[in-house]
């Protein structure tokens, strides 16, 4: 398994490393091909000034961004988990909170940017906030389908055994609900970073990756532009992979159930 996971990342980088030597190599005569693929030379060079320490250096805005994603998910995710399992175990209510957490679900995060701006504001605690509210409504939901979905022949095995509501819900429920939770905090994270990024564009910011990006747009600057595109790609990818080796560290029987289920 190890070695196949190996084997696909060596011709992914394979593959990338040939297409930029075709880019790097390649000399278009349209005008909008030269300005739409830059030299890969031309990005990586941006790319490295944004990562250098120092003056006109990208890398205390990446830090910026970063942290508001990540301010943003540990307060959802501490509001969104207990009152998604309170909700899931008190099941008609979820019911009922279900219709409005999915209509609020259901309304793109991008039209809800001006409510957040009158209410929040449009300085770092409003895009903190916008990044909560994204992950609550997320998590909520995954933490009470968790709590409300689990196998009903487990909780009557621990009611025969005597077990008060409490040992119920640390054995059975919390477990059960904890696969879902962490599913519903990586999709969150993917939703919290896509909120942040369109804020930093859209609502006067003078930091943050999405604003460098803005600026870069603006000033035709497409090998920087696509530089800090590849550094939200491979920020985005490093926060799935860390969460997913939080997964599997701190929720083993989750693989466990999936094997057997496959």
């Amino acid at each position: 398994m190890k070695n196949r996971k190996t084997a696909q990342w060596i011709g992914w980088l394979a593959l990338i490393a040939v297409v930029a030597v075709i880019v790097e190599l390649w000399n278009p005569s349209a005008a909008w091909a030269r300005l739409l693929f830059p030299k890969p030379s031309a990005v990586a060079k941006a790319m490295l000034t944004a990562l250098s320490p120092g003056s006109g250096s990208g890398l205390a805005d990446i830090g910026v961004t970063l942290s508001r994603i990540g301010i943003g998910l540990i307060f959802g995710v501490a509001v969104g988990v207990p009152f998604g399992l309170s909700a899931g175990l008190l099941g008609q209510l979820f019911g009922g909170l279900r219709i409005g957490i999915d209509f609020l679900r259901s309304i793109p995060q991008i039209a809800l940017f001006p409510v957040f701006a009158l209410l929040f504001g449009i300085e770092n605690f409003g895009k903190i906030m916008m990044a909560t509210v994204s992950t609550f409504l997320i998590v909520f939901v995954a933490a009470a389908d968790g709590a409300l979905f689990g196998v009903q022949e487990r909780y009557e095995t621990l009611e025969w055994m005597g077990a008060s509501r409490w040992q119920k819900f640390l054995r059975l429920t919390l477990p059960q609900s904890l696969p879902s939770i962490a599913v519903g905090i990586r999709i969150a994270a993917s939703v919290a970073m896509i909120v942040v990024l369109v804020a930093e564009m859209l609502y006067g910011t003078l930091d943050g990756i999405g604003y460098r990006l803005y600026v870069a747009q603006l000033g035709y600057r497409v090998d920087e532009m696509w530089a800090y595109i590849i550094l939200i790609g491979i920020a985005g990818m490093g926060l799935n992979a860390f969460l997913s080796y939080l997964q599997r560290r701190f929720i083993p029987w989750d693989r466990v159930e999936t094997n057997s289920r496959g």
